[in-house]
């Protein structure tokens, strides 16, 4: 909290800063991600490389959705957002893997290539939500 009693806001404190930019390019990427995996489904004999960086880019995702959730980790610790940040930020994570498991299984099983859109559209709704969350005040400590 600021001196008058008001919310500060998300930029006033560094992990909070950096927990807003990683999270918002976190959704960025996962919307790359769709961007990727349309392009290769539909121009895979233009772009014969699509499907493999789409592979690599879901890894590298998911090392910075493990610095994403430190970050929640720091700030719940230091009193700037409740429980909900890290709850959220736990079920990305988990998506996530979830997701880049549904990825290589569905090179050879078609029910898990099946699983693994919606789990997409799911995993980007969370982070877009997660970023949005990330742009409001913070608490500050108490």
């Amino acid at each position: 909290m600021s001196l008058n009693g008001q919310p500060r806001p998300a930029g006033s404190n560094a992990v909070a800063q950096w927990f807003r930019w990683v999270s918002t390019a976190t959704a960025v990427l996962v919307l790359l991600q769709a961007i990727l995996a349309g392009q290769f489904l539909f121009r895979s004999a233009t772009f014969p490389h699509l499907k493999e960086d789409h592979g690599m880019l879901g890894n590298l995702i998911f090392l910075i959705v493990i610095a994403q959730l430190i970050l929640a980790f720091i700030g719940l610790r230091q009193r700037l957002w409740g429980t909900n940040v890290l709850v959220i930020n736990v079920v990305i994570l988990a998506l996530l893997f979830i997701q880049i498991g549904l990825g290589y299984g569905g090179r050879t099983n078609l029910f898990a290539a099946s699983l693994h859109v919606p789990n997409g559209v799911l995993l980007f709704g969370l982070t877009v939500l997660n970023a949005v969350i990330a742009t409001l005040p913070v608490r500050g400590r108490r």
